[in-house]
């Protein structure tokens, strides 16, 4: 990997429209540095590929039998769990104005 030097730093804080003070300049490079060889690392193993996590295929898959759905509650139950309700009706604040 080619280093990055003072002069390509001071490059992308121009361009980045970042201030760079003299005795920030090392620490920088180094971090970014450090960035671009792990965005490095990230590359090549993409470019191998990495092993499945499992040597063989699991069937995780359960048997689809209906349970008791929002359709077999009695409009009456869920009525009862509503803290403010009108007649047949869930009572809720408004939360949209009208425009007058």
């Amino acid at each position: 990997m080619e280093k990055i030097t003072k002069e390509d730093l001071l490059k992308l804080a121009a361009l980045s429209q970042i201030s760079v003070a003299d005795n920030e300049v090392v620490g920088l490079i180094r971090d970014i540095e450090s960035v671009l060889e792990y965005a490095s690392s990230l590359k090549e193993i993409a470019a191998h590929g990495l092993p499945s996590p499992l040597p063989y295929q699991i069937n995780v898959m359960r048997d689809d039998t209906p349970g008791k759905t929002a359709q077999d509650a009695r409009p009456k139950d869920i009525l009862a769990q509503a803290p403010e309700r009108h007649e047949q009706y869930i009572v809720v604040p408004m939360i949209l104005k009208k425009d007058s």
